[in-house]
């Protein structure tokens, strides 16, 4: 399964290609944040923090079940990538990170619990583990019900479905978690405001897409369709 859904990242479809953009300019925003030297980035993905990473500290990190994802990582950037192939929920870390990047993880991992929770290990004293996932409460989602298209703001949809998303956060529910688990919330915010799902929005310019991540900065958090979270060990 982990190496079909890698098909994803290597061959997008319309709407993928509308995500990755905008999941560009989300990675542009937020990498002044990054502490390091040493990051972590839970998974290839996309390829959007490793060349960052590696211009700026010198060398990348990637935890990723898929093999070929980090083949392609490897086949890239060589000796300045350290891959390590395992599942988060059984990955021991024998070295301390900065900063873990858990960005479009846990809304697809099987228990989100139990990664997070490993994830705390992966720290060093100081470190800071950033996430960023899909909001219940985004405008398109309230939309969606407001249409009858769903019944709850948490129902997954069909694009979330593609991209095989197993839950949304709502931001009560994402807090609480991470209390539960002994890390403190350093900064929170939203990012990316929209109203249609990513199949809808293909026809939109790069300048409108680069807009609305920022527009979701902007708006209060409640409303963004992405929530933002820099946490810490408590």
């Amino acid at each position: 399964m982990l190496e079909e859904n890698s098909s994803l990242y290597l061959a997008p479809d319309p709407g993928r290609v509308v995500d990755q953009k905008v999941s560009k300019y989300m990675v542009e925003k937020m990498f002044g944040r990054l502490k390091g030297p040493k990051i972590l980035e839970m998974g290839f993905g996309d390829n959007y923090w490793t060349a960052h990473i590696i211009e700026k500290f010198g060398q990348a990190y990637i935890v990723d079940a898929s093999e070929s994802l980090l083949e392609k990582a490897k086949e890239i950037y060589g000796s300045k990538v350290t891959t390590f192939v395992s599942l988060f929920e059984t990955f021991e870390a024998k070295e301390k990170f900065d900063t873990v990047l858990a960005t479009f993880v846990l809304d697809h991992v099987a228990d989100h619990m139990a990664v997070l929770k490993q994830a705390r290990t992966w720290l060093a004293e100081d470190g800071v583990l950033i996430i960023m996932v899909p909001h219940a409460l985004s405008l398109h989602r309230r939309l969606a019900v407001c249409m009858g298209m769903q019944k709850e703001e948490t129902d997954l949809g069909e694009t979330d479905l593609q991209l095989v998303h197993r839950r949304v956060f709502t931001i009560e529910r994402l807090e609480k978690d991470l209390s539960s688990l002994g890390y403190r919330v350093v900064r929170k915010g939203g990012m990316l405001s929209k109203a249609l799902p990513q199949g809808m929005m293909t026809e939109y310019s790069d300048e409108i897409l680069k807009g609305l991540v920022e527009l979701g900065s902007v708006l209060p958090m409640e409303y963004a369709a992405v929530l933002v979270y820099e946490c810490a060990k408590a």
